[in-house]
């Protein structure tokens, strides 16, 4: 527990557009588009391989398995402009205005429909009939919900 406001120290380096919180692990976008993860590292929650990390930046239990990243580390591949941490999962918006979701979705809360797994190990994008041709530009999520704003393409006479 820390009691009082405290810098988190690996993430002074950056510089943080926008951040945000879900139960056991937290997520910051940078003005470069990185997202950075870090906390448990069940769950799928953080959109990394738990092998590739650094062993010094890793939490194991007395079983050996990884349990939490003590150091935010970077989601490779997608640039992000929004994020937004669930109990378990998250939401985020892509900077090209995608949304993309992982971590635990027992609950269909990461958006991805009844045939996905129980788990998305990694960021994931949200491609369904409410998404289809929305620019996203906001994105949230609580335990077993998740939110998504965007805004639509223009229409001609009544078409796109």
């Amino acid at each position: 527990m820390i009691p009082v406001p405290t810098v988190v120290q690996g993430l002074t380096k950056y510089k943080i557009v926008q951040i945000s919180a879900g139960e056991h692990h937290s997520a910051a976008v940078t003005e470069d588009g990185e997202l950075l993860v870090w906390g448990r590292l069940d769950g799928g929650q953080l959109g990394l391989d738990p092998e590739t990390l650094p062993a010094e930046d890793v939490v194991r239990d007395v079983s050996g398995k990884p349990r939490y990243l003590s150091t935010p580390h970077a989601v490779p591949s997608i640039k992000f402009s929004f994020i937004g941490c669930g109990t378990h999962h998250n939401i985020a918006i892509s900077r090209e205005g995608q949304a993309y979701s992982w971590g635990f979705g027992g609950s269909y809360q990461t958006g991805l429909g009844p045939d996905a797994e129980d788990e998305i190990k990694f960021p994931t994008k949200i491609e369904n009939t409410a998404t289809r041709g929305i620019e996203m530009v906001f994105s949230d999520a609580g335990g077993q919900f998740s939110i998504l704003a965007g805004i639509p393409p223009k229409l001609t006479n009544g078409t796109l």
